[in-house]
């Protein structure tokens, strides 16, 4: 009976210890999955961290997302480990065209390097690639945030396991690209970047990839296709505002009472003399109308004068007359 009790009792000691070993490990495995929950819906891109949502243009299929962790917490999960520490997540989302000849004619891609725990960190070179024919580069604005902007040519734009979305299709030589990309998080060690890009085998010809569409050698062809390139960039990818911000201070914050100056002492002053200039007596409006009556008058009795139409006799007596009106 004795070696019985003893039994059961380890018996329900392992069986709790792994219970809590169980809690502990989805703990941890939901924090993980929390992280990665970024939707695709109708082409719309939701990320709440870093915090960005994009529409893509609906010619562009989704060929689905694959994750690049570089440290994943499944894989170092303890008692004693804390989940958020130094956990490193990489995630790719792909939009793409495929063309006739089943390969990849134009596309989106979307990668989210997140990091979390200790800020000094180093970020790791996941997606990270120095191109040697930058076409332009640059800043811009969108939606009050600046991102890097860069155009260049890349024959290896897809990593290892970005390739696994591309299994059934085939990838160009060349891709002309313009990448946009933003710095986010604790200390700014995690990453967006959103490229857009095209194939131009065909437009680069024997030319090769690093030096094809450079400024030096472009034909009138080439230009008016980085015309096109630039068009179709943005019209591809559309930023959308992921919350509405209301200015609410004036109803949380009272206003500042301003300062009153201290009343000065009064002191009177002395009586200043403005003189006066005369002021001329205007004439009556009744006589200055009359006047300009009889003028108006003896002007027109002078005009039938002129013409003629009276005598001097008749004249002469009617201007007396009007003459003694005033």
């Amino acid at each position: 009976m004795k070696n019985k009790a003893i039994y059961r009792l380890i018996i329900t000691t392992v069986f709790f210890v792994s219970l809590a070993g169980c809690g502990t490990f989805n703990k941890n495995l939901g924090i993980a999955q929390s992280r990665t929950g970024r939707p695709v819906e109708n082409n719309v891109f939701s990320s709440s961290f870093p915090e960005i949502k994009l529409q893509v243009d609906q010619e562009l299929k989704y060929l689905g997302s694959v994750q690049q962790l570089n440290e994943s917490p499944e894989n170092r999960i303890s008692d004693h480990a804390d989940p958020m520490e130094n956990i490193i997540e990489a995630t790719s989302y792909l939009f793409g065209q495929i063309d006739r000849n089943n390969r990849m004619a134009k596309g989106v891609l979307i990668r989210m390097l997140v990091m979390y725990g200790d800020p000094s960190q180093v970020v790791p070179e996941m997606f990270a690639k120095i191109s040697k024919n930058i076409l332009e580069s640059g800043e811009m604005k969108i939606l009050e945030e600046k991102y890097q902007y860069d155009l260049h040519t890349e024959q290896e734009l897809f990593t290892q396991k970005e390739k696994r979305l591309l299994v059934n299709s085939r990838v160009p030589s060349c891709f002309l690209v313009k990448q946009l990309s933003i710095k986010a998080g604790l200390g700014n060690k995690s990453r967006v970047q959103v490229l857009y890009f095209e194939d131009v085998s065909d437009t680069c010809g024997d030319w090769p990839c690093g030096a094809c569409l450079d400024s030096k050698s472009r034909t009138a062809e080439q230009k008016q296709f980085l015309q096109g390139f630039t068009d179709r960039s943005y019209a591809s990818i559309r930023f959308l505002k992921t919350r509405t911000i209301e200015d609410t201070t004036s109803r949380y914050v009272d206003a500042e009472p301003k300062m009153q100056p201290a009343p000065a002492e009064k002191v009177r002053p002395a009586p200043v003399v403005v003189p006066v200039a005369p002021i001329e007596k205007a004439p009556p409006v009744a006589e200055s109308i009359k006047a300009d009556t009889v003028e108006k008058r003896l002007e027109a009795l002078k005009r039938i004068y002129e013409k003629n139409l009276i005598s001097k006799e008749a004249y002469e007596k009617k201007k007396a007359e009007i003459l003694n009106e005033l």
